[in-house]
């Protein structure tokens, strides 16, 4: 919820007035997510933006009957998903065995 709260924050900032919410635009929106391009945040950070500006005016949508800005209108941002390598056999293995011969952990050794 933090992560919309922010991009709520930075696109009010962007619109650097008390711009009515019924008044902002598709454009602005675009602008925006633009604006958020060019200063260099990452283009998954771009694609969160769309998705909590999504949220926002699905629930105008619903409860104050504003059209909906993105759906339709503004395409969701694209990024490049990084591919996870998972570790090796031999890793988790010499993980594993390393957990077996720790000492157990206990209150009295932890307080000292």
């Amino acid at each position: 919820m933090t992560d919309y709260a922010g991009t709520f924050r930075r696109f009010r900032k962007f619109l650097n007035s008390d711009v009515q919410f019924e008044a902002i635009t598709s454009d602005q929106v675009r602008l925006f997510l633009a604006y958020m391009a060019d200063e260099g945040l990452s283009p998954k950070t771009v694609n969160n933006a769309w998705i909590a500006l999504s949220s926002l005016w699905t629930w105008a949508e619903a409860e104050l009957g504003t059209p909906h800005l993105l759906h339709k209108r503004i395409k969701l941002p694209k990024y490049n998903r990084p591919v996870i390598e998972p570790y090796p056999r031999t890793d988790i293995g010499a993980l594993l065995n390393a957990c077996s011969e720790n000492a157990e952990w206990s209150h009295a050794t932890a307080v000292k």
